[in-house]
Parts: structure tokens; C-alpha cells; sequence
């Protein structure tokens, strides 16, 4: 956890220390788990609109994350 660095941006990021991540699988399942959280928040308020939420990842399966919300291998986009 390190102190905010940069005081170009609004105050709010100016008060948010910053969080690094250095072991490459925490951080991958926490970028996933980060990314299907704020799908879900927009599942939430879609309802019935919302169809499917994907996040991409390099992983080499499909995760279910949740309700209407996969994790799709990024090779994914080109294989059928």
C-alpha cells in the first residue's frame, strides 16, 4: 500500500492510497474479480437489458462468475 502520488488529478484519487499487487496470479484473479464486480453493478441496473457480461483474460478456460457473467479465454475472440 503506498500513498497516492499524483496531484494533477480531482482530490478523491489525491486521497486514495495506491494498492500493487506484485504476484502475477493474485493479481489476475483480483483484476477479474475487480472487473465482474463493476459488470455486476451494471447487470444490477440494466436488468432484464443486461443479455451477458465477458471479461477477457489468458487464462485457457471459461469461468463462471456469476449470474449472466463469464471469464472467456482471450483467445476466444478467434477461435470458434
Amino acid at each position: 500500500l503506498l500513498p497516492a502520488w499524483s496531484a494533477d488529478l480531482g482530490a478523491r484519487v489525491r486521497r486514495c492510497p495506491k494498492v500493487y499487487i506484485t504476484d502475477t496470479g493474485l493479481a489476475a484473479a483480483s483484476a477479474r474479480t475487480e472487473h465482474a464486480a463493476r459488470i455486476a453493478w451494471l447487470r444490477d441496473r440494466l436488468g432484464g437489458r443486461f443479455t451477458a457480461g465477458v471479461v477477457l483474460y489468458t487464462g485457457a478456460s471459461a469461468l463462471p462468475l456469476g449470474n449472466r457473467i463469464t471469464a472467456l479465454p482471450l483467445s476466444a475472440l478467434w477461435e470458434a
